[in-house]
Protein backbone atom coordinates (compact mmCIF):
# COMPACT_ATOMS: atom_id res chain seq x y z
CA UNK A 1 0.00 0.00 0.00
CA UNK A 2 1.39 3.53 -0.75
CA UNK A 3 1.99 6.53 1.67
CA UNK A 4 -0.52 8.81 0.95
CA UNK A 5 0.46 12.44 -0.65
CA UNK A 6 1.32 15.59 1.53
CA UNK A 7 2.08 17.46 -1.70
CA UNK A 8 -1.40 17.78 -3.14
CA UNK A 9 -2.63 21.42 -3.95
CA UNK A 10 -5.77 22.83 -5.13
CA UNK A 11 -6.11 23.65 -8.60
CA UNK A 12 -7.31 26.63 -10.16
CA UNK A 13 -10.91 26.94 -11.01
CA UNK A 14 -10.81 30.08 -13.40
CA UNK A 15 -12.27 28.67 -16.03
CA UNK A 16 -15.45 27.71 -14.87
CA UNK A 17 -18.43 29.82 -15.50
CA UNK A 18 -20.71 28.25 -12.96
CA UNK A 19 -20.68 29.20 -9.73
CA UNK A 20 -22.65 26.60 -8.15
CA UNK A 21 -20.19 24.13 -9.74
CA UNK A 22 -16.76 26.62 -8.69
CA UNK A 23 -18.40 26.61 -4.89
CA UNK A 24 -18.48 22.48 -4.63
CA UNK A 25 -15.02 22.11 -6.53
CA UNK A 26 -13.98 24.67 -3.93
CA UNK A 27 -15.26 21.93 -1.51
CA UNK A 28 -14.12 19.11 -2.57
CA UNK A 29 -10.54 20.29 -2.91
CA UNK A 30 -10.69 21.76 0.88
CA UNK A 31 -12.51 18.12 2.18
CA UNK A 32 -9.26 16.01 0.14
CA UNK A 33 -6.37 18.81 1.65
CA UNK A 34 -7.78 17.91 4.93
CA UNK A 35 -7.98 13.53 4.16
CA UNK A 36 -4.33 14.10 3.53
CA UNK A 37 -3.58 16.57 6.28
CA UNK A 38 -4.96 13.99 9.06
CA UNK A 39 -3.54 11.07 6.67
CA UNK A 40 -0.08 12.85 6.97
CA UNK A 41 -0.19 13.37 11.43
CA UNK A 42 0.37 9.32 12.17
CA UNK A 43 2.25 7.82 9.47
CA UNK A 44 0.71 4.18 9.52
CA UNK A 45 -2.38 5.28 11.30
CA UNK A 46 -1.23 4.61 14.78
CA UNK A 47 0.24 7.37 16.58
CA UNK A 48 2.40 7.38 19.72
CA UNK A 49 1.40 10.90 20.74
CA UNK A 50 -1.91 12.63 20.73
CA UNK A 51 -2.47 14.82 18.29
CA UNK A 52 -2.70 18.65 18.94
CA UNK A 53 -4.54 19.66 15.47
CA UNK A 54 -7.57 18.82 13.34
CA UNK A 55 -8.94 18.17 16.93
CA UNK A 56 -12.65 18.12 16.63
CA UNK A 57 -15.77 16.52 18.44
CA UNK A 58 -16.39 12.88 17.19
CA UNK A 59 -12.48 12.26 15.70
CA UNK A 60 -11.42 8.77 16.56
CA UNK A 61 -7.69 7.55 16.51
CA UNK A 62 -5.03 4.38 17.34
CA UNK A 63 -2.87 5.45 20.00
CA UNK A 64 -0.04 2.84 20.85
CA UNK A 65 0.05 2.39 24.24
CA UNK A 66 2.58 0.28 26.60
CA UNK A 67 0.12 -2.53 26.61
CA UNK A 68 -1.41 -2.46 23.24
CA UNK A 69 -3.53 -0.37 21.02
CA UNK A 70 -5.96 2.10 22.51
CA UNK A 71 -9.52 3.39 20.77
CA UNK A 72 -9.75 7.03 21.58
CA UNK A 73 -12.63 9.15 21.01
CA UNK A 74 -12.14 13.32 21.14
CA UNK A 75 -14.83 15.05 22.66
CA UNK A 76 -13.01 17.71 23.93
CA UNK A 77 -14.45 17.97 27.16
CA UNK A 78 -12.02 18.69 30.29
CA UNK A 79 -8.71 18.24 30.95
CA UNK A 80 -8.83 15.05 29.73
CA UNK A 81 -10.50 14.89 26.03
CA UNK A 82 -10.06 11.82 24.93
CA UNK A 83 -12.27 9.18 25.84
CA UNK A 84 -10.66 5.48 25.67
CA UNK A 85 -13.61 3.49 24.21
CA UNK A 86 -11.44 0.11 23.28
CA UNK A 87 -8.12 -1.37 24.08
CA UNK A 88 -6.16 -3.32 26.75
CA UNK A 89 -5.58 -2.03 30.20
CA UNK A 90 -2.19 -1.37 31.76
CA UNK A 91 -0.26 -4.50 33.49
CA UNK A 92 2.12 -4.88 35.78
CA UNK A 93 2.77 -8.28 38.41
CA UNK A 94 5.69 -9.52 40.59
CA UNK A 95 8.15 -11.50 38.57
CA UNK A 96 7.62 -14.94 38.41
CA UNK A 97 5.64 -15.37 41.34
CA UNK A 98 8.41 -14.21 43.88
CA UNK A 99 7.78 -14.43 46.98
CA UNK A 100 8.85 -11.34 49.38
CA UNK A 101 9.14 -11.84 53.11
CA UNK A 102 8.89 -8.23 54.56
CA UNK A 103 8.31 -6.45 57.98
CA UNK A 104 6.70 -3.31 58.86
CA UNK A 105 6.33 -0.50 56.29
CA UNK A 106 7.70 0.24 52.94
CA UNK A 107 7.37 0.50 49.01
CA UNK A 108 7.89 -3.30 47.98
CA UNK A 109 11.51 -3.48 45.51
CA UNK A 110 12.08 -6.57 44.18
CA UNK A 111 9.82 -7.88 42.01
CA UNK A 112 7.51 -4.83 42.60
CA UNK A 113 4.75 -4.18 40.35
CA UNK A 114 4.78 -1.13 39.05
CA UNK A 115 3.14 1.39 36.01
CA UNK A 116 4.43 4.68 34.68
CA UNK A 117 1.94 6.02 32.81
CA UNK A 118 2.17 7.55 28.92
CA UNK A 119 -0.13 10.15 29.12
CA UNK A 120 -1.72 12.30 31.88
CA UNK A 121 -5.47 10.37 32.84
CA UNK A 122 -8.60 9.47 34.79
CA UNK A 123 -8.36 5.66 35.61
CA UNK A 124 -9.24 3.00 37.53
CA UNK A 125 -7.44 0.84 39.23
CA UNK A 126 -7.34 -3.32 40.41
CA UNK A 127 -4.73 -4.65 42.46
CA UNK A 128 -3.92 -7.50 44.83
CA UNK A 129 -1.98 -9.99 46.17
CA UNK A 130 -1.52 -13.61 48.28
CA UNK A 131 -0.32 -13.79 51.66
CA UNK A 132 1.35 -16.00 54.00
CA UNK A 133 1.04 -15.34 57.78
CA UNK A 134 4.37 -16.01 59.82
CA UNK A 135 2.19 -16.27 62.60
CA UNK A 136 -1.32 -16.47 64.33
CA UNK A 137 -3.37 -13.30 63.81
CA UNK A 138 -0.94 -11.79 61.16
CA UNK A 139 -2.10 -9.07 58.84
CA UNK A 140 -1.15 -7.53 55.47
CA UNK A 141 -2.00 -4.39 53.84
CA UNK A 142 -1.35 -3.06 50.23
CA UNK A 143 -1.08 -0.50 49.19
CA UNK A 144 -1.85 2.04 46.06
CA UNK A 145 0.24 4.67 45.50
CA UNK A 146 0.01 7.06 42.76
CA UNK A 147 3.01 9.35 42.55
CA UNK A 148 3.99 8.51 46.01
CA UNK A 149 0.50 9.53 47.20
CA UNK A 150 -1.73 7.16 49.02
CA UNK A 151 -4.53 6.68 47.55
CA UNK A 152 -6.14 3.35 48.54
CA UNK A 153 -5.95 0.09 50.87
CA UNK A 154 -6.27 -3.83 51.04
CA UNK A 155 -6.26 -5.87 54.06
CA UNK A 156 -6.26 -9.08 55.20
CA UNK A 157 -5.66 -11.24 58.36
CA UNK A 158 -4.51 -14.89 57.88
CA UNK A 159 -5.72 -16.65 61.24
CA UNK A 160 -3.44 -19.80 60.50
CA UNK A 161 0.18 -19.61 61.43
CA UNK A 162 1.80 -20.72 58.24
CA UNK A 163 -0.84 -21.52 56.35
CA UNK A 164 -3.43 -19.85 53.64
CA UNK A 165 -7.07 -19.82 53.53
CA UNK A 166 -10.26 -17.92 52.93
CA UNK A 167 -9.29 -14.49 54.55
CA UNK A 168 -6.41 -14.52 52.94
CA UNK A 169 -6.98 -15.36 49.70
CA UNK A 170 -7.36 -13.55 47.49
CA UNK A 171 -6.61 -9.98 48.68
CA UNK A 172 -7.88 -7.24 46.87
CA UNK A 173 -8.97 -3.40 46.44
CA UNK A 174 -10.26 -1.36 43.47
CA UNK A 175 -9.41 2.24 43.70
CA UNK A 176 -11.79 4.49 40.88
CA UNK A 177 -11.45 7.70 39.24
CA UNK A 178 -8.35 8.30 40.31
CA UNK A 179 -5.79 11.06 38.65
CA UNK A 180 -2.01 11.06 37.11
CA UNK A 181 0.47 13.07 35.15
CA UNK A 182 2.13 11.49 32.27
CA UNK A 183 5.12 9.94 33.30
CA UNK A 184 4.45 9.44 37.01
CA UNK A 185 4.32 6.10 38.72
CA UNK A 186 1.96 4.24 40.03
CA UNK A 187 3.14 1.52 42.63
CA UNK A 188 2.05 -0.66 45.78
CA UNK A 189 3.29 -0.27 48.72
CA UNK A 190 2.90 -3.05 51.71
CA UNK A 191 2.45 -3.19 55.79
CA UNK A 192 3.03 -6.51 57.38
CA UNK A 193 3.46 -7.39 61.13
CA UNK A 194 5.70 -9.99 61.03
CA UNK A 195 9.48 -10.33 59.49
CA UNK A 196 8.85 -13.44 57.91
CA UNK A 197 4.94 -12.77 56.73
CA UNK A 198 4.97 -13.06 52.78
CA UNK A 199 3.71 -11.76 49.84
CA UNK A 200 3.25 -13.37 46.18
CA UNK A 201 1.64 -13.72 42.98
CA UNK A 202 1.16 -9.44 43.31
CA UNK A 203 -0.35 -7.53 40.56
CA UNK A 204 -1.62 -4.14 39.43
CA UNK A 205 -4.13 -3.17 36.87
CA UNK A 206 -4.48 0.88 35.62
CA UNK A 207 -7.55 0.98 33.21
CA UNK A 208 -7.73 4.59 31.49
CA UNK A 209 -11.14 6.07 31.48
CA UNK A 210 -10.30 9.44 29.86
CA UNK A 211 -6.55 10.41 28.85
CA UNK A 212 -5.08 13.90 27.69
Amino acid sequence: MKPPRTDYEPKPFENLSNPRLLRLFEAVNENVLHLYDLASEAPGGIFTELPTRNLFVGRRIVYSAPSGLWDLFYDGEGEYPWKKIGGPPLRAKDAAGERLAKTGEGFLTTGAPSITVPLKMEFDAAFGTRFLAFSTGGFATLGLFVNGVEKDWAKATNQEAGGENEDAFPLRNDALNLTVEAGKAIALRYKAEFSNDTFYQMYLEVDPIRVG
